[in-house]
């Protein structure tokens, strides 16, 4: 009895969940890995789905080796996933079999479990005690690999087996980088410094290279629009919305064009704007009912130039003569006192300007 509750607990010290199993592959290096995870014991899900692993019935495994496989994703405890390139062969009395990491239980073995895995391991003859050392010094090797310690060889070591981890998007961009500075190296003082076949030829290679990576891209789209046939549509969509964009965007640069070399009245991008605030209506002259109104300003049109000279004179009377001194009723301001003509003239060349900007802006499509 004693010996089976040592056994019991070296076992416990001696088994590996899928977190941990998913941990030691993609996090440490790949002899550290092995060192720790062969000979261990695992508990498999007896036919479970991926989300009903952890609640399944549970048997005990020996992992005697780690295989290469195709890449699938293994769900974490916390909710993450991560792809995994390795299967384990484990083993349970005289039998093998491959099994994905997916399958590991991420729960602690029962003693039930335990006691059904020692009644298959008496019949093939093996002797408990031994595998209770083999158990204790696995306990060891799994301890050291949860405290590894990384130096800088390992890093580097780890870094160039993994081999160039760019993307297809990476590689077009850096294409693009590559093409870009070729053509700019190929002015004068670019060629005093590099041979010009030289350029050329690191010009060529650069543009085949980004035409190839633009091919694959191509590709990979039209592929994955095949798989989709329903979303065929959206592609139509995205398409008809780039063309639009780009005619209004050609449209705007077009017309920016033509207003800044049109000339002396054309649009200048270092000219200061006119911020002059302008009167666009007088209470005083506001309509009343009864009594007439001035066409002129209910058509919103300058008065002939007879009326404008004749509210001149008829304002001069009242008006002070040059070089004399100033009214003692007169604005601070220095200004002379206006009558209502000339208030009404004011009125209609300020009028007069804005209709003018106001066609400008209806002749954009800025106003409904």
């Amino acid at each position: 009895q004693v010996a089976e509750v040592s056994q019991f607990d070296a076992i416990r010290r001696t088994i590996l969940k899928r977190d941990e199993l998913a941990k030691l592959l993609t996090g440490l290096p790949e002899e550290a890995a092995e060192q720790a995870i062969l000979r261990c014991y695992v508990r498999l899900a007896v036919h479970a789905a991926s989300s009903e692993q952890d609640n399944a019935a549970c048997v005990l495994a020996e992992v005697v080796g780690i295989e290469p496989s195709p890449a699938y994703i293994v769900n974490l405890s916390d909710g993450q996933r991560t792809t995994l390139k390795v299967r384990l062969r484990c083993k349970r009395g005289t039998s093998q079999r491959f099994v994905k990491i997916s399958v590991v239980s991420n729960r602690d073995v029962t003693e039930a479990e335990h006691e059904q895995w020692r009644k298959l391991t008496e019949r093939t003859g093996v002797e408990s005690r031994l595998l209770t050392d083999r158990m204790v010094e696995k306990a060891g090797d799994i301890n050291r690999a949860r405290n590894f310690k990384f130096d800088d060889a390992t890093v580097s070591r780890m870094l160039k087996k993994k081999g160039n981890l760019e993307f297809d998007a990476q590689k077009e961009s850096r294409m693009r980088f590559l093409v870009q500075c070729a053509m700019s190296q190929m002015d004068i003082s670019g060629i005093r410094d590099n041979e010009a076949r030289e350029l050329e030829q690191r010009y060529q290679d650069s543009l085949s290279q980004l035409r190839t990576q633009e091919a694959k891209s191509t590709e990979l789209q039209q592929e994955w629009f095949e798989k989709r046939a329903n979303l065929y549509s959206l592609k139509m969509i995205n398409k008809k919305n780039y063309d639009r964009q780009v005619k209004d965007d050609r449209h705007a640069l077009d017309y920016t064009l033509e207003n800044e070399t049109a000339g002396k009245e054309g649009l200048n991008p270092f000219q200061r704007r006119a911020c002059r605030p302008v009167m666009a209506w007088d209470t005083s002259l506001t309509a009343t009912e009864g009594l007439p109104q001035a066409p002129s300003a209910a058509a919103g049109e300058a008065p002939p130039p007879e009326k404008a000279a004749e509210a001149k004179e008829a304002a001069a009377p009242g008006q002070p003569a040059e070089g004399s001194s100033a009214r003692p009723d007169a604005p601070p301001n220095g200004e002379a006192p206006m009558n209502e003509e000339q208030r009404m003239e004011r009125f209609v060349r300020a009028h007069s300007g804005a209709r003018h900007i106001l066609a400008g802006l209806a002749g954009l499509g800025l106003r409904s």
